[in-house]
């Protein structure tokens, strides 16, 4: 038996499908408690295989009510194969090891693009679209939805410029149907709780591959407030770690790494794309000196992939970034050069929680000039 569960969990229609794929008769207009005994009596003293497919629900009372109905159905044998995007819910449910599954590789993932981009064949006569295809497949992760995503939208165009507007695009610029994988991304996140939301959007500001350490993306949520103390008994460290197991356990995070002291991970490029979508202009990344095009009004976390940074302080003291909380480098090698740039962006920002002065080239910073107020406690433990 093969059921899709989905995001709603309703024990009543769920009964109903597994009656219904065992025996393919409609039971809509019964009774739970006629829905038991229906189910009781088509699979007793009978050896079955449910497929409980796209789990998403993470409430055990609701499987332990449904766990306890097969207890009394299954006097031979059962078996349920569970499919999850969630490992927490893969280990809540399982009484064996999850096994998660790997992507596909990179031919894989071009031949599957390419079935559903092209009609059979048609292929072969644009082997620069092919090309093209095979850059696309990268942004993809090797992750089949994704591609399917990606191909859907190229279906039956072969103009060179649909294919490069769908290689350099934003994934959420481009037009989904329900079944891709950005609704089921959506959907995720928004089950979050709002405080789990609020440090997810913020990872957003780091550039994409990017290697999380544990200790710097904990200390920087604490630094602007974001995991709030559940109970006296926990520190804030503490429950930073439980958001970042959180995080990984929704499928945010991935390479996840135990060096000791702290772990180590990344972010899915696609999970990176939602982060740059739900953090609503609050994060801004400048990648080049060229980049001029700035959202100033809303912009609280200001992050530099670039190093020469004093050619923007003439630039910057036009700017007005009056709720700046952030100025960071999230580049090893890449930190403030100038005088100018420190007085146009820090002095005059109010709001302040967070500067990284890692690879800087001050030796000496005239602590007695800044005129923002900020916490000690953060200073001593928090900034280095």
């Amino acid at each position: 038996m093969w059921v899709c569960v989905s995001e709603d969990f309703d024990l009543k229609q769920l009964m109903i499908k597994i009656i219904r794929s065992a025996c393919h008769e409609n039971f809509s207009d019964f009774e739970p408690d006629q829905l038991q005994t229906r189910l009781r009596s088509t699979l007793c003293d009978k050896r079955f295989l449910l497929v409980l497919d796209d789990v998403w629900n993470e409430d055990r009372r609701k499987w332990m009510e449904l766990g306890d109905l097969f207890k009394e159905c299954a006097k031979r044998s059962v078996k349920i194969l569970l499919t999850t995007r969630s490992s927490f819910i893969a280990s809540m449910m399982g009484s064996v090891p999850a096994y998660k599954l790997e992507g596909l590789t990179q031919m894989e993932c071009l031949s599957l693009l390419l079935k559903w981009a092209f009609r059979e064949g048609e292929e072969k006569q644009y082997p620069g679209l092919v090309e093209i295809g095979n850059e696309i497949v990268k942004r993809c992760g090797w992750v089949p939805l994704a591609v399917r995503t990606f191909a859907s939208q190229l279906y039956s165009k072969t103009d060179k410029r649909d294919w490069l507007y769908v290689r350099d695009n934003e994934i959420w610029k481009l037009e989904h149907q329900q079944n891709d994988i950005l609704p089921a991304l959506k959907l995720r996140y928004d089950e979050m709780p709002s405080s789990l939301k609020q440090c997810y959007a913020c990872c957003s500001m780091f550039p994409k591959k990017f290697d999380f350490s544990s200790v710097e993306l904990i200390y920087f949520w604490i630094a602007h407030g974001l995991i709030p103390l559940s109970n006296e008994n926990q520190n804030l460290e503490e429950i930073g770690i439980k958001y970042m197991h959180e995080l990984c356990s929704r499928s945010f995070f991935q390479d996840f790494e135990n060096c000791g002291h702290y772990y180590k991970l990344r972010m899915h490029d696609l999970a990176h794309d939602l982060a740059l979508f739900v953090e609503k202009g609050e994060c801004l990344t400048v990648q080049s000196l060229s980049q001029n095009k700035f959202r100033t009004g809303k912009v609280r976390h200001l992050s530099f992939l670039v190093s020469e940074i004093d050619l923007l302080a003439d630039q910057a003291i036009y700017l007005k970034f009056e709720s700046l909380r952030t100025i960071y480098f999230p580049i090893e090698g890449v930190g403030l050069s100038s005088d100018s740039f420190l007085h146009s962006f820090v002095f005059s920002s109010k709001c302040l929680r967070l500067l990284d002065l890692s690879d800087s080239a001050f030796e000496v910073l005239g602590v007695a000039e800044i005129s923002w107020q900020i916490k000690t406690f953060e200073i001593s433990r928090y900034f280095t």
